[in-house]
């Protein structure tokens, strides 16, 4: 048979003969693809896609006593997990140069709960490490259902002292208030109009506490708006914000969400209110939105939360008895069209 026919049977030997390497580096390309040259490595993989050469994958995982897959695992409550777009690139553009793949399973919360059936749900999984999406609320039974079941594991966007990667919300607030000081603001205002109802992400307080400071730090009086409980949809919390806009008059609003800024935004129009001129609105989000202006945003560093986490998680694999500090990725300004100097 021809080496350029493609052959359903193609072993590793074929491939060494074909690449003119051992079979040594051909095992090396697909069980440890960084120990090999990178232009070897392109040579090998080109052989074996023309002869048709499939690496089996259950073979390797029980020949190196591992998958090469890590397991995403989240909670079916959509309130509790995060998952953007941006967060599956980072972690993709570092699952690939690795040689490993993702695994996305979503879970009831009694499943993951459950000390007895966890280990079985995951040992179908086939993952050499965990990386939990469990963002808010964390019970205590899968907590530790998880502790005991041994694995390296990452969290997402918690608020924990060791093997987690979160951003850094605290900064995001700081970063937003003093975009807005350093335009000439005074009257700053902060709205969170759901924050005493649903799940609580860490985020809500973190944020706010970013703003606070750096009002503080500047001698400034922080002004707080929280009406609590009424979804962004309904047209009588319009009423609640106009009344807010002409009680404090503030020349600028950051809206913990972008839902936030467009009730600020609607309340403004109403009461006639011109912007950005006479109020400037920006908030926190993994896009800019646009509501006919371009707000300007504190980016999540979304991207590079998945980055990192899935670094975090291949040392710990490589290294599974030691933890990891956590880390706290910093956010960016996108500055649109929203704002302007106040006057």
């Amino acid at each position: 048979m021809s080496s350029a026919r493609r052959n359903v049977d193609a072993t590793q030997r074929d491939v060494a003969l074909a690449a003119k390497v051992s079979q040594a580096t051909v095992s090396r390309t697909f069980d440890d693809p960084e120990a090999v040259l990178p232009a070897t490595r392109e040579l090998i993989r080109k052989v074996a896609a023309r002869l048709g050469y499939r690496s089996h994958a259950g073979a390797r995982a029980m020949r190196l006593g591992r998958s090469n897959q890590v397991a995403m695992i989240e909670s079916s409550d959509p309130q509790r997990h995060w998952l953007p777009i941006r967060l599956l690139v980072g972690m993709q553009k570092a699952l690939s140069p690795a040689g490993y793949h993702l695994v996305h399973a979503n879970f009831l919360d009694d499943q993951l709960g459950d000390a007895r059936i966890l280990p079985n749900l995951l040992h179908h999984l086939n993952a050499d490490g965990l990386l939990v999406n469990y963002t808010s609320e964390v019970p205590p039974a899968i907590d530790l259902a998880l502790t005991k079941l041994g694995r390296p594991q990452i969290w997402l966007n918690v608020d924990r002292p060791a093997d987690c990667v979160r951003p850094d919300d605290r900064q995001a607030g700081r970063l937003l208030t003093s975009h807005l000081l350093a335009m000439g603001h005074r009257r700053i205002a902060y709205i969170d109009s759901v924050r005493n109802s649903g799940v609580v992400h860490f985020s809500r307080n973190d944020r706010q506490a970013g703003y606070q400071q750096t009002m503080a730090e500047a001698g400034l009086k922080d002004c707080v708006f929280t009406p609590g409980g009424r979804p962004y949809h309904e047209l009588a919390g319009l009423d609640v914000f106009h009344a807010f806009l002409v009680r404090e008059r503030p020349t600028a609003c950051i809206g913990y969400a972008s839902g936030d800024v467009g009730m600020v935004m609607v309340a403004a129009l109403r009461s006639g209110l011109r912007l950005p001129q006479q109020l400037s609105l920006a908030t926190f989000s993994e896009e800019p939105s646009f509501m006919g202006l371009c707000i300007t945003t504190a980016l999540v560093p979304a991207e590079e939360v998945g980055r990192v986490a899935v670094t975090m998680l291949l040392a710990s694999i490589a290294q599974p008895r030691r933890k990891r500090p956590a880390q706290a990725l910093p956010f960016t300004i996108y500055a649109g069209n929203s704002c302007m100097p106040p006057g």
